[in-house]
């Protein structure tokens, strides 16, 4: 199975409404949205489906390492593999977004409720504000200010 056939395969297997709608994207921007999808996923599992805080901890330290990992080419994980032909195209997948997912990854295996608006709004802002901003940047946005408003989506859904 190719890297992109196991990022399908996750995204499909999630039964998210997502998956459907990728399909209509053009190949490059589909492989790109469902192998950033199957990452946020997969780091997600860490921290929902791993009961040792840390193991999780272990686990989203190895998937750091696979995104520092991923830009000489030398990524182990199907999903990294998959994403890295699309850290170098004008996707916006970047390393320090990806990064910034598993800051919040870690922020949610510390902790789960938050005492102030401020860390609430970071937290959002890592897990689900810069997924929105990757994905404004896979679908070609053309306004800056759909950066900003992928950002503040990222508040209220997450």
């Amino acid at each position: 199975m190719t890297p992109d056939e196991y990022c399908q395969k996750e995204a499909a297997a999630s039964g998210s409404s997502f998956y459907y709608a990728f399909l209509f994207l053009p190949p490059d921007r589909r492989r790109a949205i469902t192998a950033v999808y199957a990452y946020c996923r997969e780091v997600d599992d860490v921290v929902d489906e791993v009961s040792d805080a840390s193991v999780a901890q272990a686990k989203l330290g190895w998937w750091r390492g696979e995104v520092e990992r991923a830009v000489p080419w030398r990524a182990d994980a199907s999903v990294t593999k998959a994403l890295q032909p699309f850290l170098q195209l004008p996707f916006g997948i970047t390393r320090e977004r990806l990064g910034a997912v598993l800051d919040g990854m870690e922020m949610d295996l510390r902790q789960n409720r938050y005492l102030d608006f401020p860390a609430l709004q970071r937290y959002a802002h890592l897990v689900a504000g810069v997924v929105g901003e990757m994905s404004a940047s896979i679908f070609g946005y053309r306004q800056p200010a759909t950066l900003e408003y992928a950002a503040r989506l990222g508040l209220h859904c997450s």
